[in-house]
């Protein structure tokens, strides 16, 4: 048999063998990188696009490994790779982002991923805009983060408007109590109260319920948006069922804010009731006081609002507001003396409005020093240079003469001080009886206003009292020409006549009268005077005449121009001046006046006719007329009238001689020589002149001619005024008694004394 051949042996044996080549691929493996390794070191060289590319590149089961932190790494890469100007991959990377949180629940390290996309853009507007498509995606408790940060970005933009519209979005989805409120601080700070209270409305249809039930916070803050919109009725009654389902303590300061509702929208009314038994119940409670105050002002109830007010003041004592208002009700309820009580605690407390009330109200109260020494404890707040002519006057009014004049003086140092401050210096001075020192404050008003009337008035007054007449006179004259009123005339008709310059007082008081719309009788009567003592008759009738024209019913008028016209000797005039006289009838002197005026007129058929047509027989003899009207009834030729009532006031009153020859001489007339003789039987022995001619012409009727010579030689020797017809009617007598030598004696006297008569004086 043949042997086996011999086998070749090896250098290496086959485990040596194998074991090196398993070292060397282990040696290859590891210096070739893995995907995940290559991961990492791009990242840690920040090659962020390459570290993109492997990580989409890894398998599957490695991504699933490490699921989380690959989809955080691949949100960080597509940041940080996207451009800033493509807000299309921006809203596809949220998308994505968004995609790659929800198996993580989107848990914070994937918000703050997404939150820091946000962050690359600017405007928030942008932003919302971008995110829109994403945010339904995302679970309802996630999106509330997203919210928030977007809501930030667009206050932070100052866009408040947009931040209320961002989160009006979230609230739609997620309507509750927090959220509600949120929305509503949102459309506050966005200047839409209005925005707020539909949202609370809408809350409140949502929630099927009444709002104070639902949410006494969101009642609370609707009550406050109808405020803020200009709702105070809705706000009104949105606190009356807020106040229905609160605690006590809670309704009483809803109660306050009730007030103050009801107030702004004219409810207060509705509120009296519960806020006088609240008030007297809680009578510390000033606020109810204020509220009952201000309801009784409303209501016109001033009393009541005056009531209040002093319960206010006794309970905040130094609050000075509550004695101005109380001050000013007593003014209006004409309490001047309350009101300045009050105005002075005012001023106490340093009020400087009651300064000027104060000054109004003074006047008239008598409480000037009161006041003055109010004003002297006021310290600062009286403007001194502001009230200084005030001020004067109210040193004056109180007899501080000295202190007013001293502010008086520190008002003229001022070149620009006004006229009325120099008049009332003036005027002060001429109270005190100063004329010295008021003659230099005068001459100075005059410089500004040069002819002002009552300046110059008063420099008449002052000169007048200093003793110059002759100027003062002057300057009443030239006062009179420019401003003719009633107290400078006065002024100088005064001066005037003290002076004994009537003429110029009658010249003065004419041409007031002339100028003047509103004069007296007496001023025209006055004016008489003056003009009769000038001794100007025709100006006397002149001014009577125009004053009966101005005054036709004054009666004192009347008579004076009546006596006037007398004295003139125009009694025809007088008479018919004294006509229409109401009283004509009734007196006895002016119906005694008017007849006599018409008989010295020669009137005497005027004369007649008023005693027959308007005075009654019983008249006049009531007003003695009868020996009047008998005259007259004999010049007019009515002997038979005249013989009667002679017949009368003979056997009233024999003794009387008028009477008697009057008598006679009618009879005689009436050729009842017979009658007419017995009649003068008793009057024989009588010296008159009347009863000798009558009893010589009724004896010589009787042809008695001795007797009648006796009597007639009488009557010559009493040397009539008609000489002449007297010796002739003697030289009648004796020739008829056959005496023609005494007859021849008699008529050549008759003819020497008509011869002298017609002579010229």
């Amino acid at each position: 048999m043949a042997l086996p051949a011999r086998q070749p042996s090896t250098v290496f044996p086959p485990w040596l063998l194998i074991g090196v080549a398993v070292i060397c691929a282990g040696i290859a493996l590891w210096l070739i990188p893995t995907e995940r390794g290559l991961l990492e070191r791009q990242l840690a060289d920040k090659a962020w696009g390459n570290a993109l590319k492997t990580l989409n590149n890894l398998p599957e089961r490695e991504r699933a490994r490490h699921a989380r932190r690959y989809a955080l790494l691949e949100i960080d890469l597509e940041r940080r790779l996207l451009a800033k100007d493509d807000p299309l991959a921006l809203r596809n990377l949220l998308a994505r982002a968004c995609k790659l949180a929800a198996p993580f629940k989107f848990d914070p390290a994937f918000m703050e991923s997404i939150t820091a996309l946000l962050d690359q853009v600017q405007d928030p507007e942008a932003a919302f805009k971008l995110l829109g498509p994403s945010l339904p995606l995302l679970p309802v408790d996630v999106r509330p983060t997203l919210y928030e940060v977007l809501v930030k970005k667009a206050l932070a933009a100052a866009k408040p408007v947009l931040a209320m519209q961002i989160y009006a979005q979230y609230w739609q989805s997620n309507p509750n109590e927090a959220t509600t409120l949120k929305l509503i601080a949102l459309t506050r700070q966005a200047g839409q109260p209005a925005q707020g209270l539909r949202v609370v409305d809408e809350f409140a249809r949502r929630a099927g319920r009444q709002l104070v039930r639902v949410s006494p916070r969101l009642a609370w803050e609707r009550i406050t948006l109808l405020r803020e919109t200009g709702q105070p009725g809705e706000a009104y009654g949105a606190i009356r069922e807020l106040m229905a389902v609160v605690e006590a303590p809670e309704r009483e300061r809803l109660f306050g804010l009730l007030m103050t509702t009801a107030r702004e929208s004219s409810r207060l009314g509705e509120l009296l009731p519960e806020i006088q038994k609240r008030a007297l119940a809680q009578p510390e409670n000033a606020q109810l006081w204020r509220m009952l105050a201000e309801l009784a002002l409303a209501g016109g109830d001033q009393k009541g609002a005056m009531e209040a007010l002093r319960r206010i003041v006794a309970l905040e004592p130094n609050d000075r507001s509550h004695h101005l208002h109380l001050a000013q009700l007593y003014e209006w309820n004409a309490a001047p003396n309350d009101a300045f009580d009050q105005y002075l605690i005012a001023l106490r407390l340093k009020e400087p409005a009651a300064i000027e009330r104060l000054i109004a109200l003074v006047p008239g109260l008598y409480r000037d020093a009161d006041l003055a020494k109010a004003l002297a404890e006021a310290g600062d707040l009286l403007d001194r240079k502001k009230h200084a002519p005030f001020l004067a006057r109210l040193e004056a009014n109180i007899g501080n003469f000295e202190k007013a004049e001293a502010y008086y003086n520190g008002l003229l140092r001022d070149p620009n001080v006004s006229l009325a401050v120099m008049k009332e210096f003036a005027r002060l001075q001429l109270d005190l009886a100063n004329y010295e020192k008021a003659l230099p404050i005068l001459s100075r008003i005059l410089q500004k206003a040069p002819n002002d009337p009552p300046t110059l008035g008063a420099m008449a007054e002052c000169y007048f009292r200093l003793g110059d007449y002759p100027k003062s006179l002057a300057l009443y004259q030239q006062l009179v020409e420019k401003a003719p009123d009633k107290t400078t005339v006065e002024g100088l008709l005064t001066l005037a006549e003290s002076m004994g310059k009537l003429d110029i007082a009658a010249d003065a008081l004419d041409e007031w009268l002339r100028r003047s719309s509103q004069p007296s009788s007496k001023d025209f009567q006055r004016l008489a005077y003056f003009q009769g003592v000038a001794g100007r008759g025709d100006k006397v009738r002149e001014a009577l005449v125009h004053g009966l024209e101005r005054f036709p019913q004054d009666e004192t008028l009347r008579r004076q121009l009546v006596y006037a016209l007398s004295d003139l000797g125009k009694f025809s005039e007088a008479a018919d001046a004294l006509r229409p006289h109401p009283d004509l009838r009734e007196d006895d002197e002016l119906t005694k006046l008017y007849l006599s005026l018409l008989l010295q007129a020669k009137r005497l058929t005027d004369a007649e006719q008023f005693v027959t047509r308007e005075l009654t027989p019983e008249r006049v003899e009531k007003l003695g007329l009868i020996a009047t009207v008998a005259s007259v009834y004999e010049a007019n030729g009515n002997w038979q009238g005249a013989l009667g009532l002679y017949e009368k006031l003979h056997r009233q009153d024999h003794a009387n001689m008028s009477y008697g020859l009057a008598y006679a001489r009618l009879l005689i007339r009436a050729n009842r020589q017979r009658d007419a003789l017995e009649v003068l039987q008793s009057y024989l022995d009588a010296t008159s002149p009347a009863m000798h001619e009558l009893a010589a012409q009724v004896l010589a009727a009787s042809r008695d001619f001795k007797r009648a010579a006796i009597h007639q030689r009488a009557f010559v020797a009493s040397k009539p005024e008609n000489a002449g017809r007297a010796w002739g009617f003697l030289g009648d007598i004796l020739l008829a008694r056959g005496d023609k030598q005494g007859a021849r004696v008699a008529y050549q006297r008759a003819i020497q004394e008509m011869l002298r008569s017609l002579a010229p004086m």
